[in-house]
């Protein structure tokens, strides 16, 4: 489970603009703008590197998406993937920055990877501690909107961030259930614009690797964290 909070900065270090884009089936050529170059991508390409980063998802056994959603972004960066064991033992032994006690409280019980079970989700605002014990530096920001938070989603994958965000798991897997609540974390890996398509590596369903979403699903769902997102520095 992922629980979101209220986030109390705001990114500013990247700015980045998609042109021609509407709110709902977005096309356009997409122009990255950083502090040190200026990177342009054409549209009908894949932004970002959703086959690379499939090696390192990993199926989730318990009410750990976010421990998952950690461990995946460790492997992109540093090529060793932390087990799902390895990472919510951190979790565990770590203090929330968010709630008393550890940032995760579920408990392994008799060994084995699918015999986790959990008491509650991880807040968002954790995240970013569980990736600092492994030296990878994260922020947590919130877009204004769909169209902007594409803008910034296309700006992080050209310049080689990781970006992890929150969304309603009923909405991307067509499921019946409560569609207004983010619960949900998910590792966005690319996007095409042309093609209207999200690729992420999701830790919740067997087929999670390398899942393919429309663009207009992917934004329904992620409405619900308010555009949220934890992206690599």
């Amino acid at each position: 489970m992922f629980t979101r909070k209220i986030a109390t900065a705001t990114r500013t270090s990247l700015t980045a603009a998609v042109v021609g884009l509407a709110a709902l089936g977005l096309v356009g050529t997409a122009n990255a703008v950083s502090p040190a170059a200026v990177s342009t991508v054409s549209a009908s390409v894949v932004v970002g590197d959703p086959v690379g980063a499939a090696a390192y998802w990993q199926r989730q056994h318990g009410d750990d998406c976010a421990e998952m959603a950690v461990a995946d972004v460790v492997g992109e960066v540093t090529g060793r993937t932390p087990s799902e064991a390895e990472i919510v033992g951190v979790a565990q032994r770590t203090p929330s920055t968010v709630y008393p006690g550890p940032i995760y409280t579920g408990d392994a019980v008799g060994g084995p990877a699918d015999a986790y079970i959990t008491t509650g989700g991880t807040a968002s605002e954790d995240i970013p501690v569980l990736l600092a014990h492994y030296d990878i530096a994260a922020v947590t920001d919130y877009a204004e909107s769909a169209t902007t938070g594409i803008d910034e989603l296309v700006a992080d994958l050209v310049t080689g961030q990781k970006v992890i965000v929150g969304v309603n798991a009923e909405t991307i897997w067509n499921e019946r259930g409560d569609h207004t609540t983010a619960d949900h974390a998910v590792v966005v890996t690319g996007i095409d614009l042309i093609a209207g398509v999200v690729y992420l590596n999701d830790s919740g369903i067997d087929t999670g690797r390398a899942e393919m979403i429309s663009l207009d699903v992917f934004l329904a769902s992620w409405s619900t964290s308010n555009y949220e997102m934890i992206t690599t520095l």
